[in-house]
């Protein structure tokens, strides 16, 4: 005797699902920015004018006594470059004749660091992340006689920052 075993299978169909998941990037170039941040003002001191004829102040070296460069730094991030722009003012002004002035100004990589001379009323600096550039401001006053009037004389530095 034989016996025969028929397996019957029996299947059912699964349903097929499908679903999309959504991919999304956006990229962004993040803005250059830069910042000026003044330090001190440029003081060329005090002194008697019958006794001098020219008064300096550097922008690179020591200062004499009294005087002190003007300093300021700009600073920023993702910036490929940058642009410093100064114009000096020709004449101090005060109690009578104005007084002629020769504008002079330097850069370093840090306040401690020596700085170097710029030519000219423009500087640019290239980066490639954050920055930070410091800057000296000096001048020379001549001209100075024991007729020039006593009091103060002052003038306007202008800076102008850009970033790219």
């Amino acid at each position: 005797m034989r016996f025969s075993i028929l397996f019957l299978l029996i299947f059912q169909p699964v349903a097929a699902q499908e679903a999309q998941l959504p991919a999304r990037l956006e990229l962004v170039t993040p803005l250059a920015s830069c910042a000026l941040s003044l330090q001190n003002d440029l003081d060329l001191g005090t002194v008697q004018a019958a006794l001098v004829d020219t008064l300096s102040v550097p922008a690179t070296g020591s200062a004499p006594p009294g005087g002190m460069p003007g300093r300021f730094a700009v600073h920023g991030a993702y910036s490929s470059g940058f642009l410093v722009e100064i114009y000096f003012p020709s004449m101090l002004t005060g109690p009578r004749t104005p007084l002629p002035f020769e504008g002079t100004w330097a850069r370093a990589t840090s306040v401690r660091s020596n700085y170097s001379s710029i030519a000219g009323s423009a500087w640019h600096g290239r980066t490639d992340g954050a920055f930070e550039t410091h800057f000296r401001v000096g001048g020379r006053i001549h001209g100075l006689s024991a007729t020039t009037a006593p009091g103060q004389y002052a003038g306007k530095i202008t800076i102008i920052t850009t970033c790219h």
